[in-house]
């Protein structure tokens, strides 16, 4: 447990941002092409999607929200706003066919699917006759992005849920198995250098 401003923070991927707005508000959070965002930038952004999900997309405690799509800022906040939410993000590997993604969503009913422009026809298959919100990333969708942040008013930080995702292997001997990310394995020496280095270094959003 640390402390900023306003009291007492639970240590957790959803409130590594706001502790790090608090101490060192200007450095540098993440790179995006030419976006650049501050830990300032980014705790306020993704306090606004984390409120926006619950609000307006009416997510409650434990739902899920998927993302399709490439590496962006906007991914990098879903999996902060989620987690300050007690959500769970659960990224889909754009590489699995159309099938196979399919059977991840109605496994996982997620309230909302997040997608970037280039996927925009697949992520509307996916969801069809479900009742699961397409949010678009970029470019014209039937709730954009951008409306859905200037929906969210900062709000404290959710209890953390013990699972902050679910990833999905690449089905290669049979259908794709959903793998439960706790937040300690987030944070553990063995997980993904993205993921450890929360204090010093800023996320880079590569396409690979």
């Amino acid at each position: 447990m640390l402390t900023d401003d306003a009291g007492p923070v639970p240590l957790s991927l959803g409130t590594i941002a706001e502790l790090n707005a608090w101490s060192v508000p200007d450095l540098e959070a993440v790179v995006d092409g030419p976006r650049r965002v501050t830990w300032a930038e980014l705790h306020d952004r993704t306090t606004r999607l984390a409120s926006a999900l619950r609000t307006k997309a009416g997510a409650q405690r434990g739902d899920r929200i998927a993302f399709l799509g490439t590496n962006c800022l906007e991914a990098i906040e879903l999996f902060h706003a989620t987690a300050r939410a007690g959500l769970l993000c659960v990224p889909l590997n754009e590489r699995l066919a159309p099938a196979e993604l399919r059977a991840i969503v109605e496994s996982v009913e997620p309230v909302a699917l997040l997608y970037t422009e280039t996927y925009a026809d697949l992520a509307s298959e996916l969801v069809s006759e479900t009742a699961t919100w397409l949010v678009g990333v970029t470019g014209p969708a039937p709730l954009e992005y951008g409306e859905l942040l200037a929906a969210g008013r900062p709000a404290p930080a959710a209890e953390p849920e013990p699972v902050s995702s679910i990833c999905f292997t690449s089905g290669t001997t049979g259908r794709p198995k959903g793998v439960l990310m706790t937040q300690r394995m987030m944070d553990s020496p063995v997980a993904p250098k993205v993921f450890r280095d929360f204090w010093t270094s800023a996320y880079q959003a590569i396409d690979d």
